[in-house]
């Protein structure tokens, strides 16, 4: 099953705000062959999206040097290379631990491991050791590690995806990102990637969230 990693504020925003979309930097198809080539993606000559009106609106071609030098038809490209599609299903990868909750003194060994979210935890409740049966917490661990017996959300594509400059997103996609405003949103992303600009072109996925298949 695939998997998409999320921000502990974004894992929030699932349960707590109805977050139902997300955007995602669009980067080469194939990483790979872009690397051996000496590409990293948009504004490297690697990676072109036209919309021949510049408005940023619908993507009409693609030129990714992964798959081919000539221009694709967009709506091909989508269909071809899009890592997700309309119906897919994953899981979210998230930050996690397997605390424990009981430690026997006897032994030296713990014991009644749970799941737990940093989502879940602001920096003072973290600090209670309440939380954790009296125990210490341990140490978050990165969520590209995350196996998929430890996920808590799993989410179904409802739309077909589509490309989209980062700056387009309206109002009304800003709150299904679980933002207040399009300027909230990009203030948000700009710190997630490097040379980010607003200009950059990014997947955008709709979906809802199901119960565990």
């Amino acid at each position: 099953m695939k998997s998409l990693i999320f921000s502990p504020e974004m894992a929030r925003a699932i349960t707590e705000n109805g977050k139902t979309q997300t955007r995602r930097l669009l980067k080469p198809a194939k990483p790979i062959i872009a690397k051996q080539q000496g590409h990293k993606g948009q504004g490297d000559y690697g990676l072109w999206v036209n919309d021949y009106d510049g408005s940023g609106e619908t993507a009409k071609s693609v030129k990714d040097y992964s798959v081919s030098c000539c221009w694709i038809d967009a709506d091909r490209y989508i269909a071809k290379y899009a890592p997700f599609g309309i119906g897919d299903i994953f899981y979210v990868k998230e930050k996690w631990r397997e605390q424990p909750m009981t430690f026997d003194q006897t032994t030296c060994e713990y014991s009644d491991f749970e799941f737990q979210y940093k989502a879940e935890f602001t920096d003072e409740e973290d600090a209670c050791y309440g939380r954790r049966g009296g125990l210490a917490p341990w140490k978050w661990r990165n969520p590209m590690y995350m196996p998929k017996e430890a996920a808590r959300h799993y989410l179904k594509i409802t739309a077909p995806p589509r490309l989209e400059k980062f700056n387009r997103i309206s109002e009304a996609d800003a709150l299904a990102e679980g933002f207040k405003s399009p300027a909230e949103f990009l203030e948000y992303v700009a710190e997630l990637y490097r040379d980010f600009s607003p200009e950059h072109w990014c997947w955008v996925y709709e979906f809802e969230r199901i119960e565990k298949p």
